[in-house]
């Protein structure tokens, strides 16, 4: 079994998009547990009405960030062999028919250190290769222990966040980079990749990534639209030219 564990901050409606988009398109995830961290009231109501919405799905959990190391421990659960993590600005774009247990068995193999939705010949940088040595990659090719879309041995990258310590999601993965010498070499992935960041705004000052320098908005406007009824049109949005595992797209809104 698969357990998904999404982080999710500010972004309410930016995190239906992602939910959308994952049972829309690909939905192999037995259990989905979003830790959510808000800084109002707003907010919060953002959140209420995303749990709403998405009330008839008995595998979606939320839960409100206490402390983040504690948090995902907690649902690391050891029930579960593989566990991937995304984040609330990531969009399954894609839709595919493989079964999970293809997944599944690529992982069985001890010289595989993740499964990567993210990664795929679409994309720059890209060996060419479903399976290839992330060692003598570059750039994301070369990056294994990464929280947006990498699927996981639980037994693998639990024992890795057990020793860390962190308050934040950015911080976790510069962390888990010290690990990287002691993970298997080779990272597996599709064709093409599935999954894609959407970095349009920011939500943490501890992030060093760009964003919102083609097309931006803010946490308080998505939110706002969103409890004033609308969402994300992800059918209508251009996945055509993603070619990285970061690409600004631009938004469609449309009344829910």
């Amino acid at each position: 079994m698969i357990n998904l564990i999404i982080l999710s901050k500010n972004r309410p409606l930016q995190l239906h998009a992602t939910l959308k988009s994952i049972y829309q398109n690909y939905n192999i995830f037995d259990e989905i547990n979003v830790i959510i961290k808000v800084t109002d009231d707003k907010f919060e109501q953002g959140y209420m009405k995303l749990q709403y919405d998405f009330y008839e799905e008995s595998n979606l959990s939320l839960f409100k960030e206490n402390k983040l190391k504690n948090d995902i421990l907690l649902h690391l659960r050891d029930d579960f062999d593989y566990t991937c993590f995304i984040v609330d600005d990531d969009i399954v774009f894609r839709k595919i028919i493989i079964d999970k247990s293809y997944i599944i068995k690529t992982l069985e193999s001890n010289d595989i250190a993740c499964f990567s939705l993210r990664l795929g010949n679409n994309c720059r940088n890209s060996p060419k290769k479903t399976i290839f040595d992330w060692t003598k990659q570059r750039k994301n090719f070369a990056y294994p222990l990464s929280l947006d879309g990498h699927i996981f041995r639980t037994d693998l990258i639990k024992p890795m966040i057990e020793k860390i310590n962190f308050n934040n999601p950015n911080a976790l993965e510069a962390h888990l980079q010290g690990f990287k010498p002691a993970i298997p070499k080779y990272i597996a992935c599709f064709e093409k990749s599935i999954l894609v960041g959407i970095p349009i705004n920011k939500v943490s000052d501890t992030s060093s990534c760009s964003a919102g320098e083609k097309f931006s908005y803010t946490p308080e406007y998505l939110n706002n639209k969103y409890l004033d009824g609308w969402i994300l049109d992800i059918d209508k949005m251009d996945f055509s030219g993603v070619n990285d595992c970061h690409c600004e797209i631009e938004f469609k809104f449309k009344k829910a």
